[in-house]
């Protein structure tokens, strides 16, 4: 149980921040929205 306790470490503010999202996963949620939006006005018109 020692042993566990060495291990822990308290959650920082770059913890909880993250990695920046890079540009190909910008390229995948935007493509995502594109398609979304398409989508909702394609079920809406026709």
């Amino acid at each position: 149980m020692a042993k566990k306790q060495e291990e822990y470490r308290e959650q920082t503010l770059e913890d909880l921040q993250g990695p920046v999202m890079g540009k190909t996963q910008k390229v995948v949620i935007g493509a995502a929205l594109l398609f979304l939006v398409c989508f909702v006005v394609y079920v809406l018109v026709f």
